[in-house]
Parts: structure tokens; C-alpha cells; sequence
């Protein structure tokens, strides 16, 4: 679902169609409802990342 909403949020943004309604009503039905939600995701993601790293070089040295 991910690449499906970044490739069309990248086609908008070469259309230079901002504020498109479907766009919105998507991210509405994904529970992004405004920036203060994609600001809380973003901070989900960010504190992940450490986590996501260690797993990274689990894999790399369990080899």
C-alpha cells in the first residue's frame, strides 16, 4: 500500500494538482487526517529506526 500511495502522491506533485480530494479521502481511510497525524507517524518512524538498524545487523551477522 505504501508504494501505491508514494507513487501517487510523486504523480500529483508532477501534476501540480495540491489538495487533490481523493488524495485526502485516501489518506483519511489509511487514519491520516491532517498533519498533525503525518508529524505523529513520522515520529513513530523516526524512533523505529534504531530498532530497525539492530535488526539490519542481526541479519548481516548471523551469516
Amino acid at each position: 500500500m505504501f508504494w501505491l500511495v508514494a507513487t501517487y502522491a510523486r504523480a500529483l506533485t508532477i501534476l501540480g494538482r495540491d489538495g487533490d480530494e481523493a488524495f485526502t479521502a485516501l489518506l483519511a481511510d489509511l487514519g491520516n487526517s491532517g498533519p498533525a497525524d503525518l508529524h505523529t507517524q513520522i515520529g513513530r518512524t523516526e524512533e523505529f529506526l534504531p530498532r530497525l538498524a539492530d535488526m539490519r545487523e542481526a541479519v548481516l551477522t548471523s551469516s
